[in-house]
């Protein structure tokens, strides 16, 4: 008999997954509280059932579609996953996610196995094909009596170098914000049996060039997260080198470094943003967000900036390209969270 799967989430990833489980003769519903997502998932995949709902604020209704399904899938925002995983337990649905494990998910895990279902965290790209390649890897040498002294694992997902023209040299495939806020995580890992440790908001600056990995790609790779914690859950503890990487194509850390030294990865709620709040240029955020005299040209503003330390001449050339010097009216926030 055919499960009904519960998608919730209509951003770039729900798609491609949507298909996949129509393809597989699954009966698929997707949620999401954003009208134009589920319009253009309604486009894509037809035969899916489509809801509009805002999982943070209809918790009630939340439970009584997840009675009506058999698996749950959510591709929405990790911060939303709590309350998810939390009906989940109620209703006694198990749950998959794309999303890192994280402190939630490991404190309620006896209350889901007592619940009798599976809470399946880092089924992705990155996380979780690449565990499984880790994992094929760590097994054959094990198998042939080897052991592992290093372990090193770049991933990422690219746009074809044909379509990589952009000023970033990057094309979003997933939520943007999530992108931005993975750029500010810290990282860790083990080089030569010495544990490096990078603050929030200092990884690009570490970023290496990688031109042995595949022919005719200029990439680099950047720290991802705490590769630390893959000496236990790989079982490689006797390995000197742990080390995990995002891969992107070069030039993507120099814009990278200068969106974070402008000030414009801040999480902090700029007022001039506020949707009750008059409109406001990009290039006059960026004069408010670095104390700079308004109403300046961009020339002027280019030269005051140069005079700031960390930022380069590439740099600011980016920030150019992207348009943020320009007089084009930053979008509202609607929702400050």
């Amino acid at each position: 008999m055919s499960k009904n799967i519960l998608v919730l989430g209509a951003g770039m990833v729900s798609g491609p997954c949507v298909d996949y489980l129509l393809r597989n003769n699954y009966r698929v519903t997707v949620v999401s509280a954003v009208q134009n997502d589920l319009d253009h998932m309604a486009s894509l995949c037809p035969s899916a059932s489509i809801i509009l709902l805002d999982v943070a604020q209809e918790s009630s209704r939340l439970k009584d579609l997840f009675s009506q399904h058999d698996i749950i899938i959510s591709i929405i925002p990790a911060h939303l996953h709590p309350e998810v995983t939390r009906c989940c337990i109620e209703c006694r649905k198990s749950l998959v996610l794309a999303s890192y494990e994280n402190d939630y998910t490991r404190a309620v895990s006896a209350s889901a196995e007592a619940a009798g279902i599976t809470i399946l965290s880092e089924v992705g790209l990155d996380p979780g094909i690449d565990h499984f390649l880790a994992m094929k890897c760590i097994d054959s040498v094990r198998e042939q009596g080897g052991q592992v002294t290093g372990y090193v694992s770049l991933c990422g997902g690219l746009p074809a170098p044909e379509c990589s023209n952009g000023p970033l040299r990057y094309k979003f495939s997933w939520y943007p914000k999530g992108m931005f806020i993975s750029a500010m995580h810290k990282a860790k890992y083990i080089k030569d049996g010495q544990v490096i440790e990078i603050p929030e908001g200092h990884i690009f600056e570490k970023a290496e060039v990688v031109d042995d990995l595949v022919e005719g790609f200029d990439l680099e790779n950047i720290p991802n997260r705490n590769s630390t914690e893959y000496t236990k859950i790989y079982n490689i503890e006797s390995a000197k080198t742990v080390y995990r990487g995002t891969l992107r194509y070069k030039g993507f850390s120099i814009g990278m470094l200068a969106l974070i030294r402008l000030g414009l990865t801040n999480n902090a709620v700029t007022p001039q943003l506020l949707a009750e709040s008059p409109g406001i240029s990009w290039r006059d955020l960026i004069c408010v967000l670095n104390e700079i005299p308004d109403n300046l040209s961009e020339d002027k503003i280019r030269s005051w900036l140069q005079c700031r330390p960390g930022l380069t001449k590439a740099q600011l050339d980016t920030i150019t390209e992207l348009g943020l010097m320009g007089t084009e009216e930053v979008p509202k926030l609607s929702n400050p969270s």
